[in-house]
């Protein structure tokens, strides 16, 4: 009886420790202004993502991401202006933590961590 013990125990903690969010979500400030007037990314636990782009026509950005590595993810992004189009972004947590939004090879802005829900 006492074998089975360890093996619950390890079952246990591999379940617990596959519950943990990815790096990229959560709520991100700019650390400086951008020249897209990007005031606030959230990215949700549940594979959706949006920011509103104010120095582009005011667009709102509904995306889907999906982690291509421990530290980024790539963003599928509809403007709300043209929900037909569809544009890529790439979010990657540099070595100090900041979070990087790429858009066609280019970065876009900066971003820190606050703590906030990512609810959408």
């Amino acid at each position: 009886m006492k074998s089975i013990y360890p093996l619950f125990l390890f079952i246990a903690v591999a379940l617990l420790s596959a519950c943990s969010p990815h790096m990229v979500s959560g709520v991100w400030k700019p650390t400086q202004d951008n020249e897209y007037g990007i005031s606030k990314l959230v990215v949700a636990f549940d594979g959706k993502a949006e920011f509103v782009t104010t120095k582009l026509d005011n667009i709102n950005w509904h995306c889907f991401w999906s982690a291509t590595a421990d530290r980024t993810a790539d963003l599928e992004c509809t403007p709300s202006n043209d929900t037909s189009k569809e544009e890529s972004f790439k979010l990657n947590i540099n070595a100090e933590g900041l979070a990087e939004l790429s858009h066609k090879l280019k970065l876009v802005a900066t971003f820190k961590l606050v703590n906030e829900n990512p609810v959408l």
